[in-house]
């Protein structure tokens, strides 16, 4: 269960990193592809404002080139100035028109904006309504003597022209003339004759400077931000008719005109955007997404057959564990009596032996041997002969209650118990030899008794440095022999003497 929360755990986190990966990349990439779209809008609106900018320079040039006519005796060139004036109206629709206003009628009318110029040149018809605009605007005696004093150029706020069946956008500009080109602040207004009067269509203007007759999807609205007269001057509309979207809006600043700032702000139209919009951030989501689907997937089944591997190595390996443990169990293990056999009591007396020395403890050993087994056999059969050891074994099995001790059967009809930090072992030699005389396992051809008996030989020993296990077995094995000589079916000790001890090293 752990295990396949984990494999859970695990997939979901390839999951997770890989929709974030796929879901940045796209993000990332629809950032650059807006950063490269907003550039391309800005460059757009840029260019048109550039454009725009050298168009009204051109139309405001046309009064520079009229004012040349002045320069001599404007007394005389007034038809100079009708002809030419024509000619430049009709090569530039986007002019309404021009006046001539000599110096004499600024002097001596101060109301002269609000009359019908006499000298007014315009290519339409309808003057009189033109001349209510003008006389809307104000355009003062003062204004005139102002900018021929400045010698700058004068461009005036925008303003509605009715000359027209609909109103149209539009702006004044006043050039002043001098009767010399030689000039200083003193003398200024001294040296005019006069201004020369222009009015502009800005809807004209701003439709002429258009780069393109193909709609750009881009809404523009022109604003005079001179200083405390901001105005919109035109608004543009798209001609593709698309929605404004709200993505950018950018301000191009033009050029200074005549002392005027003018500014465009626009906004693309989602078409505008829609156009150069690609499908490659889905795209690569997608794909992302789709790589992640499949990477969970091959992440699932490696991870589960990793666990399968290993469960299944654990396993062999459980068994293997078993089998050792089986294996070693059975090489330590008598196959007739189920009990240890001689081999595994060598490995416990000798490691309890190192033990008792460095513990400077007693060992006692036990051996013992079934009284006249040979004759048993020859007359109840082999079968009885093993279900005889086998019933002996694990009684002096069940008379073991330590871990250090052992029940082992030592070689034929003979069996060893090994009792550890004992000094007293003559109870429990006493108690086997009850015990198994107690089985009452008949045995008919026995000089001892008329059931199966032992004869018991016991030694105990402190073990010193330099000695060896076979020296207790030895003692024990004279102690069996003097119990058989006394005829059987007894315990017979026998104490080791220091004095005859051969130590294999000093100690």
């Amino acid at each position: 269960m752990i295990k396949s929360q984990r494999i859970n755990i695990s997939i979901l986190l390839v999951a997770i990193l890989g929709l974030m990966l796929s879901s940045v990349s796209g993000w990332l990439l629809f950032r650059a592809e807006n950063r490269a779209i907003f550039n391309e809008f800005k460059a757009d609106v840029d260019q048109r404002a550039t454009s725009l900018h050298t168009r009204v320079y051109n139309n405001l040039e046309t009064l520079n080139s009229l004012a040349v006519l002045f320069h001599a005796d404007y007394k005389y060139n007034l038809s100079h100035f009708t002809h030419e004036s024509r000619n430049i109206l009709q090569r530039h629709p986007e002019i309404l028109g021009f006046e001539w206003v000599p110096i004499d009628r600024i002097n001596n009318n101060s109301d002269y904006a609000y009359q019908i110029p006499s000298t007014f040149t315009t290519m339409q018809s309808t003057t009189d309504s033109l001349e209510f605009e003008l006389a809307s605007q104000l355009i003062t005696e003062q204004t005139y003597i102002n900018t021929m004093k400045s010698t700058r150029p004068y461009v005036s706020q925008g303003l509605k022209i009715w000359n027209l069946e609909t109103p149209s956008s539009g702006f004044l500009s006043i050039v002043p003339v001098y009767e010399t080109n030689h000039l200083n602040e003193r003398n200024n207004y001294k040296k005019a004759i006069g201004c020369l009067v222009g009015i502009f269509y800005i809807n004209d203007i701003f439709d002429s400077s258009a780069l393109s007759k193909t709609p750009l999807g881009i809404n523009m609205t022109l604003v005079d931000t001179t200083k405390d007269s901001m105005q919109i001057l035109h608004t543009h509309k798209s001609r593709t008719g698309a929605a404004v979207s709200d993505s950018f809006f950018y301000i191009a600043v033009m050029p200074n005109i005549w002392d005027r700032e003018w500014s465009i702000e626009a906004s693309p139209t989602s078409g505008y955007i829609q156009s150069r919009r690609t499908m490659l951030p889905i795209i690569i989501v997608t794909i992302g997404f789709a790589f992640t689907f499949l990477l969970s997937l091959y992440v699932s089944k490696i991870l589960h057959q990793a666990v399968n591997v290993k469960q299944l190595v654990i396993e062999q390996t459980h068994q293997l564990h078993t089998a050792n443990k089986k294996l070693q169990a059975l090489s330590r293990t008598d196959g007739l009596t189920g009990i240890s056999n001689r081999r595994y009591m060598d490995e416990v007396l000798d490691r309890e032996w190192r033990r008792a020395i460095r513990n400077n403890s007693h060992i006692a050993f036990i051996l013992m041997d079934v009284d006249k087994f040979k004759a048993f056999n020859d007359h109840y059969g082999h079968v009885a002969g093993d279900e005889c050891l086998q019933h002996i074994a694990k009684q002096l099995d069940n008379m073991i209650h330590r871990s250090g001790d052992l029940a082992a059967r030592y070689g034929g009809e003979e069996f060893v118990l090994i009792l550890t930090d004992t000094e007293n072992a003559l109870p429990v030699a006493k108690s086997c030899q009850k015990t198994i005389q107690q089985l009452a396992i008949e045995h008919q051809h026995s000089e001892v008794a008329s059931v199966v008996t032992i004869s018991i030989g016991l030694c105990v020993y402190a073990p010193k440095q330099g000695t060896e296990p076979s020296l207790i077995i030895a003692a024990a094995d004279k102690a069996l022999y003097k119990a058989k000589l006394a005829g059987r079916n007894r315990v017979e000790i026998i104490t080791i003497d220091e004095k005859k001890i051969v130590k294999t090293a000093s100690g």
